[in-house]
């Protein structure tokens, strides 16, 4: 067993919420869109190590009022020792899609 962390991992998300707005003399608002409406995110993984320079894992995510619609994830096979780079045949990369939550993958 590894005591310490073997990759190290960051993650950006970008967001965008819209409402239309009603306004009444009480001032009440409702919300009729969910929030946030797109949500895209954008994760890369490298191996904790100083010889190590590439990536291991680059997942990105779009969701919409929090449902996956599409997830598409590449990730590095041979990613210690020699010949880690991102060459044909050392990654594997899959995609996602609303169809697989419904057994239609």
């Amino acid at each position: 067993t590894y005591e310490s962390v073997i990759e190290k991992c960051a993650a950006i998300t970008y967001s965008m919420s819209a409402q239309p707005v009603m306004s009444f003399v009480g001032g009440l608002e409702f919300d009729l869109l969910p929030a946030p409406l797109m949500e895209i995110t954008t994760e890369v993984c490298w191996p904790d190590r100083v010889s190590a320079p590439d990536l291991s894992l680059i997942v990105f995510t779009a969701r919409s009022a929090g449902i996956v619609l599409f997830t598409h994830t590449i990730r590095l096979h041979r990613r210690f020792g020699a010949d880690t780079n991102f060459t044909e045949g050392n990654f594997k990369d899959s995609v996602e899609r609303p169809r697989n939550y419904f057994g239609k993958g």
